[in-house]
């Protein structure tokens, strides 16, 4: 099996990059997500001075995709898998947070929502956002410190669905 390791080196930024990776293994731990067909397994997490966290291995990202043409992308299955992903975070009263192409991963062919390390219960502050290149995919309105709306996973979602659409 080919897997996908994320490596946290000791240093100066390494506490804030722990709680990321540390949000992310304790959301994709949850029965529900580990048991979705369209998020993205993580398999383990490996904690010392530096830190792994396994997950399954991804082809290509949908960002990939996009602007490589790297073989076709079929818009249905992105936005009915990624929706069915964001569904499944909110049923558990959480929002993802992150909802852009670089974190939809194609695994084993299956489109899959990945990065869980922004995930937050709805209604708590927003503590991490998607980098800048990716603000479009967040509503304007949001920012650090917002509480996390379901809103902000249907925008992202809604956007990706107007890129697939060549919008």
């Amino acid at each position: 099996m080919i897997v996908w390791a994320h490596r946290i080196l000791g240093g100066e930024m390494f506490e804030e990059d722990r709680e990321h990776l540390e949000t992310a293994y304790q959301a994709a731990t949850r029965p529900e997500v580990r048991d979705s067909p369209y998020i993205r397994r993580v398999l383990d997490k490996v904690d010392g001075w530096n830190i792994y966290l396994i997950s399954e291995y991804a082809e290509r990202t949908l960002l990939d995709a996009i602007q490589n043409e790297r073989g076709p992308v079929e818009r249905r299955a992105v936005v009915e898998n990624v929706g069915a992903a964001v569904a499944v975070f909110h049923s558990l009263g959480l929002v993802h947070c992150d909802v852009h192409p670089a974190n939809v991963l194609q695994v084993d062919g299956v489109w899959k929502l990945a990065d869980l390390g922004s995930v937050t219960k709805h209604g708590e502050h927003i503590t991490s956002r998607p980098p800048e290149r990716y603000r479009d995919f967040f509503p304007t309105d949001v920012d650090f410190g917002s509480p996390a709306e379901y809103r902000i996973d249907n925008y992202g979602l809604e956007r990706l669905d107007a890129i697939l659409a060549g919008e």
